[in-house]
């Protein structure tokens, strides 16, 4: 692997070089003259293809919600995780195997928090996060003056954008002892669930995120399974026909017959 360094970069193969792009940088490397792939060898390919192509559903869903820096590393390790899950597990098709996952691979989010977030539905389906004790935290950077907390609840498979809470600035200072955040979502949808964490300043009034990596942290903390659609309710009389063997007469006056006589 060699840096390209010249002014015009490419991607792509040219000659017996491939060039390609990671991380805004642009390398190049030798293109191998013949490979021999065996049955296994393609059916594994095909199995990485797939888990990068589900990587890149989950990253175009949930990147656009997050606040914190963009981590370059995360597309190896979510195609890692997923692969790895294809693997051991052919018919996987849930979620689940997301939690955990950070979104910044130099600090998690235990790192931060020293409580542990509860994931529950409210009755219309929204999917509620409750933090208690939110101003309780493992470390603090010198010049933290709040911290804003946000979550995201993503499925690929059902909608393309995340769906994300407005950051809620807590004053270090004065925390609240609860904390819950609202996400509004379907309530039939399965959904992974990220809480995210940034250390904030106040200057002159004005609010700003501190940038150190050290300091935020995005993680999926839980998984949200799909919930089972209610029966409809039944009204009416629906086993009388299975009562008597047929419809129940009508009785009164028929429509444009004469009254029934004395």
């Amino acid at each position: 692997m060699g840096k390209q360094q010249t002014l015009l970069q490419f991607t792509g193969r040219v000659g017996d070089m491939i060039g390609y792009r990671r991380g805004g940088r642009y390398f190049m490397r030798t293109a191998p003259e013949k490979v021999n792939q065996s049955e296994a060898t393609k059916a594994a390919g095909r199995l990485f293809g797939a888990a990068s192509a589900c990587g890149k559903y989950i990253r175009e869903a949930v990147m656009p919600a997050l606040d914190i820096s963009y981590d370059t590393s995360v597309v190896n390790r979510l195609n890692s995780l997923l692969y790895r899950e294809a693997l051991t597990n052919p018919d996987w098709k849930d979620l689940s195997t997301l939690t955990g996952f950070s979104f910044s691979r130099y600090t998690r989010l235990g790192d931060i928090l020293r409580g542990t977030p509860r994931i529950q539905r409210d009755y219309h389906g929204n999917i509620l996060v409750l933090l208690d004790h939110p101003g309780s935290l493992n470390k603090t950077p010198p010049k933290a003056t709040h911290i804003a907390i946000k979550a995201i609840a993503m499925n690929p498979a059902q909608r393309k954008d995340a769906v994300a809470t407005e950051p809620v600035l807590i004053d270090l200072r004065n925390p609240p002892q609860e904390l819950t955040l609202t996400i509004p979502y379907a309530a039939q949808d399965a959904a992974a669930v990220i809480l995210e964490v940034i250390f904030v300043t106040k200057e002159n009034g004005v609010h700003y995120p501190i940038r150190n990596r050290r300091f935020y942290a995005a993680e999926v903390v839980s998984v949200i399974e799909t919930v089972a659609a209610k029966p409809k309710r039944s009204y009416g009389r629906p086993g009388i026909k299975k009562l008597h063997g047929q419809a129940p007469a009508r009785t009164g006056r028929k429509k444009g017959g004469s009254p029934p006589r004395e």
